[in-house]
C-alpha cells in the first residue's frame, strides 16, 4: 500500500524581500557621472599618451608625464574607496513582517544568517546587486584615507585572510569595503524608515567577532552534531588474562 504522506520539500521557504535603505539620488547620479567620466578619460588618455605623445621627440617629457597621470588620478580614487551602496534591502519570512511593528521589534535582534541584498557602484557607472549575510558584515572606524565604512568578508575568506598578509590586504583594499550614507536624510523614503539605524548598531566593529558571529558558529556546530551519522559500536575486548603473543627466535 502506498503512502499519501507528500515528501518534505527541499525547496527554500518564502522570504519577503523589504527595502530598509536608500541613498540621496543626486549622490546616485553625481557617482555614476564620475565613474563613467573617469572609464572615457583613462582609455582616452592614456591611448593618446602612448600611441600619439610617446613617439614624438619633440613633446616634452613633463606633457607626457602630465597627459599619462592625469587620467591614473581618479581611476586611483576609486580602487582607494569604497563601493557606494544606493540601496539596501532585507529578505526575511513574510509571518514576521505583518506590519511595521513586527519589523522593528524584528531589526531589535536581527538573526546572523538575514541575507541582504545591497546595490552599490564601484568602477562600472550603473549600479549591480549583490547578497550578502548579516554576520559577515564590519564597521570601520572613520578615516579620512579610507572613503568607507563597512566591510563584508566572509567567514572563510576571512580564515585565509589570517594566514596570508598580502591576499588580506588586497581583499580588504580593493573587494570587500562599502559606503553606505549614514547623515543622509535620504533614508526615510524607504519602506520600512528606522529598520537599517537599528541593524547598523548591532554590526560589530572590524577586527571583532561580535555576538552574531558566536551564535552563528555555535548554531552550525549544532547542526553539524546533529547530522553527524553514528558508526558501529565496536565491543570492548573481554575481561581477563590476555594471551601472550611469543616472538619467534631469530
Amino acid at each position: 500500500m502506498q503512502s499519501t504522506v507528500p515528501p518534505p520539500s527541499r525547496r527554500p521557504a518564502a522570504t519577503k524581500s523589504l527595502q530598509v535603505y536608500l541613498a540621496p539620488t543626486t549622490q546616485v547620479v553625481f557617482i555614476g557621472i564620475t565613474r563613467l567620466a573617469t572609464l572615457v578619460f583613462f582609455a582616452l588618455g592614456t591611448t593618446y599618451t602612448l600611441f600619439h605623445l610617446a613617439p614624438d621627440p619633440l613633446v616634452p617629457l613633463h606633457i607626457k608625464a602630465l597627459y599619462l597621470l592625469g587620467p591614473t588620478i581618479p581611476v586611483t580614487t576609486a580602487m582607494l574607496s569604497g563601493a557606494c551602496v544606493s540601496a539596501i534591502r532585507i529578505h526575511v519570512p513574510p509571518a514576521l513582517m505583518r506590519t511595521k511593528e513586527d519589523v522593528m521589534r524584528w531589526a531589535n535582534n536581527v538573526p546572523p544568517n538575514t541575507r541582504l541584498s545591497m546595490t552599490y557602484m564601484r568602477f562600472r557607472p550603473w549600479p549591480v546587486k549583490k547578497q550578502f549575510v548579516f554576520r559577515d558584515l564590519r564597521r570601520l572606524e572613520p578615516n579620512a584615507r579610507r572613503l568607507s565604512n563597512v566591510e563584508h568578508i566572509p567567514e572563510r575568506t576571512r580564515e585565509s585572510m589570517d594566514k596570508h598578509f598580502l591576499y588580506g590586504w588586497l581583499v580588504r583594499r580593493f573587494v570587500g569595503r562599502y559606503w553606505v550614507n549614514m547623515k543622509s536624510s535620504a533614508r526615510n523614503r524607504c519602506e520600512v524608515p528606522g529598520v537599517w539605524e537599528r541593524m547598523w548598531g548591532q554590526i560589530p566593529w572590524a577586527g571583532e567577532r561580535g555576538v552574531a558571529v558566536d551564535e552563528a558558529v555555535e548554531s552550525r556546530r549544532e547542526e553539524a552534531r546533529r547530522e553527524r551519522v553514528p558508526g558501529p559500536r565496536v565491543p570492548p575486548p573481554p575481561l581477563g588474562r590476555q594471551p601472550q603473543v611469543k616472538k619467534a627466535k631469530k
